[in-house]
């Protein structure tokens, strides 16, 4: 079954959705190493941006104006590239250490 949703509730789902997501990323990069802390400081201030432009397109779509959803679109795909470019350099990471590697290994085929 297909639900169906008006614009608005569906610009409203994501909004929230992509704030939780962006509060789930503060809260998973504090509680990563010191040493790879520093690396994951650009990642708090995108999740920052990304609520600030997730209350952006909730207003936008509680008051119909379409200007309002461009900030939340460029900072999406920011968003998205950061995730994209930081997983490839944990992938390498993880390369490099052979104990990460059977680590994650050992975690895919529990998610299997």
């Amino acid at each position: 079954m297909v639900f169906k949703f008006t614009k608005r509730a569906a610009h409203l789902f994501i909004a929230l959705l992509s704030i939780f997501i962006s509060m789930a990323g503060i809260v998973c990069v504090d509680r990563l190493p010191q040493a790879l802390k520093q690396d994951q400081l650009i990642v708090n201030h995108i999740c920052l941006l990304q609520i600030i432009a997730s209350v952006l397109l909730i207003v936008g779509s509680l008051k119909h104006k379409h200007s309002y959803f461009v900030p939340w679109l460029l900072i999406a795909a920011l968003f998205a590239y950061t995730l994209i470019y930081k997983s490839i350099d944990y992938w390498l990471i993880a390369w490099i250490d052979i104990r990460a590697t059977l680590g994650v290994i050992c975690l895919l085929y529990i998610i299997a």
